[in-house]
């Protein structure tokens, strides 16, 4: 019997992610974007409130993040929430263990 297209393994992800708690997200939710610099090679990093970094990259078609390229849409982005893929992997922030960063 073919499994029909609800069951493929992209649509149990999307399910899975789809079914995750409010709780969760709520956690989620509570990352912000704190500052943005410039890494050695002009490309825009966010720090977020939970401490780790994150590229904003802006490399059409690929990525487009248009508001990197004006101090003004920078400014927007302040506050803005935004997921800490390290977070989620339980990864350490940069100096808590007591090391330099």
């Amino acid at each position: 019997m073919k499994a029909s297209a609800s069951t493929t393994p992209t649509s149990r992800t999307n399910a899975a992610a789809a079914n995750r708690s409010a709780s969760e997200d709520s956690a989620v939710a509570a990352v912000t974007i704190t500052g943005l610099h410039q890494d050695e090679e002009g490309q825009w990093v966010a720090t977020l409130s939970c401490g780790h970094t994150r590229h904003m990259r802006h490399t059409p078609p690929w990525q487009i993040r248009a508001w990197t390229q004006t101090p003004q849409g920078r400014a927007a982005q302040l506050g803005a929430p935004l997921v800490c893929r390290l977070c989620e992997r339980g990864e350490p922030v940069p100096g808590d263990d007591g090391e330099a960063a």
